[in-house]
């Protein structure tokens, strides 16, 4: 759980850094998420932009559930891709 909400905070880090939504793509390609998985993820992100004053538990629980439909082989390739991206202890803004 602790894992999925850093996941989650990642997410919305990246997401109000505005990242190229096409190096996303193949970042997570090249971390061995399959071609579903990266569609999956990309639609959820682009469909679900964190909002000034919004439910953050809401939101938690919407990833939470996108993230369930991953594959597990997706997931971990996600959340280790994640965690390579921004280390445990780490700052979490720009590296």
């Amino acid at each position: 759980m602790l894992k999925l909400l850093s996941v989650f905070a990642v997410l919305v880090a990246l997401a109000v850094a505005k990242p190229n939504p096409e190096q996303m793509k193949a970042e997570m390609t090249a971390a061995g998420v399959s071609a579903a998985g990266v569609s999956t993820i990309s639609t959820f992100m682009e469909s679900h932009k964190p909002q000034k004053g919004g439910n953050r538990e809401a939101g938690k629980a919407e990833f939470d559930a996108m993230l369930a439909t991953l594959t597990e082989a997706d997931r971990a390739a996600f959340q280790k891709m994640m965690q390579s991206k921004h280390p445990k202890g780490g700052r979490g803004g720009k590296q």
